[in-house]
């Protein structure tokens, strides 16, 4: 978890771009940062690297795809989980996907988590959570049960990873030993090379066992 005063996700300068990697992959925990990137498992060898002329084509191209995976998911499974990166870099994706253009959506059907958050109330400045509601959650038609935000209000950031990691759970319902497969991870990258709250060194890096940790500041 970040303290409200640490640069935001995505901050960053350079080419316009996201990745695609075809095939299912598996995260293994959600986290206030997670724990350990990735497990993956049947992922091409070949990703798919999309590159655009401009910052408002980026998005609206990452818009259109969260549109396509949403509604393939919801069309094979009946719904589609997705876990939010916080920061300013996404915040034009949010906008975007708030518009008129994409209210045919199933919103209902869509269920928004968050890989980290910083450690500050929901309505304060830097909370992921108020950036992702103001941005689209308040403009488009979201259950309120849809919505998983991370208790960052509790004064102790521990129990709030823990508080978390059970809700995870409690959405996916998997048995012991497995761990939540979202249809979709956003994931935004500074300048200083950090991606949700993960720096390069940090010891919970190392962390196996649990799905949220926090990560002091």
């Amino acid at each position: 978890m970040k303290g409200p005063h640490e640069a935001a996700d995505g901050e960053h300068t350079g080419t316009n771009y996201y990745q695609r990697k075809a095939g299912p992959v598996r995260c293994r925990p959600l986290r206030f940062s997670q724990s350990r990137p990735c497990i993956e498992e049947a992922i091409s060898p070949h990703p798919e690297i999309r590159v655009f002329e401009s910052a408002e084509a980026l998005f609206e191209g990452a818009a259109d795809e969260f549109a396509t995976r949403a509604q393939e998911a919801v069309a094979a499974r009946g719904r589609f989980s997705v876990a939010l990166s916080g920061g300013s870099t996404p915040k034009a994706l949010y906008r975007a996907l708030a518009g008129s253009r994409f209210a045919s959506l199933p919103w209902d059907k869509i269920f928004f988590f968050w890989g980290d958050e910083r450690h500050v109330p929901p309505e304060h400045a830097e909370s992921n959570y108020r950036m992702v509601n103001e941005a689209l959650l308040s403009k488009v038609p979201v259950p309120a049960e849809n919505i998983f935000r991370v208790p960052a209000e509790e004064s102790n950031a521990d129990a709030a990873a823990q508080q978390y990691e059970k809700v995870v759970r409690d959405f996916f319902r998997l048995s012991p030993g497995n761990f939540p497969r979202f249809d979709l991870v956003l994931l935004g990258l500074g300048s200083d090379g950090h991606t949700a709250s993960l720096l390069p060194g940090q010891p919970v890096l190392e962390e196996r066992q649990r799905w949220a940790a926090p990560v002091p500041s």
